[in-house]
């Protein structure tokens, strides 16, 4: 392996200091750090609120799997309780827009996490199916592909080596 390459893997290593880091700035700049994974053709967002909800998320990820960390705040649509008020102010804003690049991230009673791209009110309404009730944040998709706004790292094997799968 060349040098330069193993310098960035052991750099875009979950388990380097930086970033943790660099993860724990974007939460105090934000209040709360949105992370976006990667593992074959899953892909999820996440919401974390804390130091602690950061590094207990850390703990459940799977080897090869990619973490992205967003420099740029994202603009919130939505945050609460769903409910009816929480449902109209949402598709009222759908319907004001041109076009809709959101994506709704929900959090379980086990406080697992979901989330959904939405594009338009139906799929709107599918993300909120079950979540009368529950806490959901909506965010404004960013382009996760744009490394100038965006930090990587992969979550190593068993050895601590980074060896990243097909994405």
């Amino acid at each position: 392996m060349k040098e330069d390459i193993k310098t960035q893997l052991e750099r875009e290593n979950t388990t380097h200091p930086d970033f943790k880091k660099n993860a724990l700035k974007i939460l105090k700049e934000n209040s709360h750090l949105i992370i976006f994974t990667r593992y074959s053709a899953n892909k999820e967002f996440y919401h974390i609120k804390s130091e602690k909800e950061f590094d207990e998320f850390l703990k459940t990820r799977i080897n090869k799997e990619l973490l992205t960390l967003f420099k740029n705040k994202f603009t919130i649509i939505k945050s609460g309780i769903v409910n009816d008020h929480f449902i109209k102010e949402v598709k009222s804003k759908i319907n004001e827009m041109k076009k809709v690049d959101w994506v709704a991230i929900g959090k379980e009673k086990d406080n697992s996490q979901w989330s959904a791209f939405v594009a338009n009110e139906e799929e709107f309404e599918e993300a909120i199916e079950d979540e009368f009730g529950n806490e959901i944040i909506i965010i404004e998709d960013q382009d996760w592909f744009n490394e100038d706004i965006t930090i990587h790292a992969y979550v190593p094997d068993e050895d601590g080596i980074v060896r990243p799968g097909s994405y």
